[in-house]
């Protein structure tokens, strides 16, 4: 599918009064390009190429002038997302307020992914003819190339899509409420006239305004930039996945963004309790709400070997080779890799180098779904980009995160089957986790959650509920559940002793969320910013990821002793913070006096 026809560019690219002529074309010069040592179903179109020719005047003498510029467009795919460098991305929407009317009549509109792509090419073709306009100098094709480059890999318009399908739905929804620097959007509150249009639970800013949303579900866009209101107030993230919000008003914006981090996994179990349409991926995973020795301090969540076998995720890798020169595959299809495995022969780097071109981003073993192939021009030369979709199963390990869908977001640390408990009839407790972590959180909707997934298992039912009602307060409730006695604390057992205390247990829908716990460990030394005493800011985005005794513990797993020492001595957080991080392992390895 083509970004824009032929005559839609001549409708509306019209730089300083210039007129243009548009015909699609094939790449330019085509015998410059290196050979394609690829199977003819392996080519692929990921760009659509044209030739604009613009006739008109110069601005001093009036003389005519006339230049012919070559540049091409991502080409969109069914779902109007596009492949643009080593990224999938799509183009998002614009609402602003029509100060051009009078106050007493102004309106929101909206311009639609086709009107953001018209209006910032209009800006890059207006900044590439100015000097031809002024002095009839024409423009280099490679330049304008570059000017519309920076629209799809650097504006905020054309996002990178996240990982699993959840969140690449959820994107394509998403909405800039552009609105003057001058406004102190501090002070402004929500418009009540976008109620219906714009989800306003869809970022943290609760009733003040914000600059990003996502659009209600339902929501119709017509030409002229007006909305159709939907009846659905939730983005489709929410509409489809969410249950029982009224449990969890104040988080709700946290469970949009926990269900677009969510994995697809290998064997993905279909909610006991769900809404007419779902996309999250989960297991259940019989759970307990209790506080198991330090395994579930702060945000650890327990879980069993066999737990972690069920969460295991698929995911995806793309690893993309830009080269000036043929090179021989040296991987088909359905072949596996390994991390720094070669993909193609060795060829020339951009910096002009002879290398072997690797695997870069992966990080664990994988197998080749897919090898595509197809011309492009990188740094004004012309070249080959190839691209091969990666793919690998990857089980649960210690240090990865999960959450419930009551946003309750842990660091998983796995044990064997046989250090769990289990119920008097030997059933195994597959996940333990910290009840202060889930009241300090205020989610009645896990407990709540657990007791009626214990009644449908009972009962050997699936509770389905209707799209609307699944956002309001649903039935049965909380109250109703426990006087029907599902709240009931029940004996666990511990390597066939019984614990001190019953404890609460049941069924838990868990969805594992997109943090590999290869990237607990990084450490941004070097990289920090310093307060005024010289110490780094106790700041995460600005001075590294916050320690924790879960991600501690994540790391002291896999061996990475020595920049959990860094980490810790580096961090700043308070020493008795640190002191009680050490404790727990090895002082003597993590902690000097």
């Amino acid at each position: 599918m083509v970004m824009l026809s032929k005559k839609a560019i001549e409708k509306h690219l019209h730089p300083h009064g210039l007129i243009p002529t548009a015909y699609r074309i094939h790449p330019p010069e085509e015998t410059a390009f290196p050979e394609l040592h690829v199977s003819i179903d392996q080519i692929a179109v990921e760009e659509d190429w044209y030739e604009v020719h613009f006739e008109g005047f110069q601005a001093s003498t009036r003389r005519p002038i006339n230049c012919r510029v070559q540049f091409f467009l991502p080409r969109l795919n069914e779902k109007k997302t596009f492949m643009w460098g080593d990224r999938q991305r799509t183009i998002v929407s614009r609402c602003y307020q029509d100060l051009t009317a009078p106050v007493d009549k102004r309106r929101w509109l909206f311009d639609t992914p086709g009107h953001i792509v018209v209006r910032e090419l209009q800006k890059a073709f207006a900044g590439a003819m100015r000097d031809f306009y002024f002095t009839g100098n024409p423009p280099s094709s490679d330049m304008l190339r570059r000017r519309i480059a920076r629209i799809f890999s650097d504006s905020r318009w054309c996002p990178v899509l996240g990982g699993g399908a959840l969140a690449k739905k959820s994107l394509r929804e998403l909405v800039y409420l552009d609105l003057p620097e001058t406004l102190d959007l501090e002070v402004l509150r929500f418009p009540s006239e976008l109620y219906g249009i714009l989800d306003p639970t869809s970022t943290s800013s609760g009733e003040k305004v914000n600059r990003v949303y996502r659009l209600c579900q339902g929501v119709t866009i017509n030409r002229q930039g007006v909305a159709k209101p939907s009846k659905v107030p939730f983005c489709s993230t929410l509409a489809d996945n969410a249950i029982s919000l009224d449990l969890v008003p104040h988080r709700t914006n946290t469970l949009r963004t926990s269900f677009e981090a969510a994995l697809d996994l290998v064997n993905p179990e279909e909610p006991w309790a769900a809404g007419e349409m779902h996309d999250l991926q989960g297991v259940h995973l019989e759970t307990a709400l209790m506080d198991f020795k330090w395994l579930t301090w702060e945000d650890c969540i327990v879980v069993s070997r066999s737990a972690a076998t069920k969460l295991k995720a698929v995911r995806q890798t793309q690893e993309v080779v830009e080269t000036f020169g043929p090179l021989t595959l040296k991987v088909k299809e359905g072949d596996p890799v390994m991390p720094g495995g070669q993909l193609l022969g060795v060829g020339m780097s951009r910096e002009g180098k002879r290398v072997p071109f690797v695997a870069r981003k992966l990080y664990h073993q994988a197998w080749v779904e897919k090898v595509t192939a197809c011309r492009t021009y990188v740094l004004g030369r012309p070249a080959i980009r190839y691209r091969f979709f990666l793919i690998s199963h990857i089980e649960a390990k210690t240090g990865d995160k999960v959450t419930t869908r009551g946003g309750t977001k842990g660091v998983l640390k796995v044990v064997p089957d046989a250090q769990m408990p289990k119920r008097e009839d030997g059933t195994l407790i597959e996940c333990c986790m910290s009840p202060f972590g889930v009241y300090s959180r205020k989610a009645v909707i896990v407990p709540w959650e657990m007791m009626l997934n214990k009644r449908q298992t009972t009962e050997h039912c699936r509770m389905t509920y209707e799209h609307l009602s699944q956002l309001r307060k649903v039935e049965p409730s909380c109250q109703t559940l426990v006087d029907e006695g599902w709240g009931k604390k029940e004996q666990l057992f511990l390597k066939g002793k019984p614990l001190e205390e019953e404890t609460f247990a049941g069924p838990l829908f868990v969805i594992r969320i997109d943090k590999i716990a290869r990237e607990i460990a990084s450490v941004q030394s070097g990289d920090r910013v310093l307060n005024h005493h010289g110490v780094p800011t106790n700041k995460a985005r600005l001075s590294g990821m916050r320690r924790d005794l879960a991600k501690a513990v994540a790391m002291d797993d896999r061996g990475l002793h020595a920049c959990l020492a860094e980490s810790i001595r580096e961090n700043i957080s308070g020493i008795k913070h640190v002191r009680r991080i050490a404790s727990v392992l090895e002082p003597e390895t993590y902690f000097e006096e």
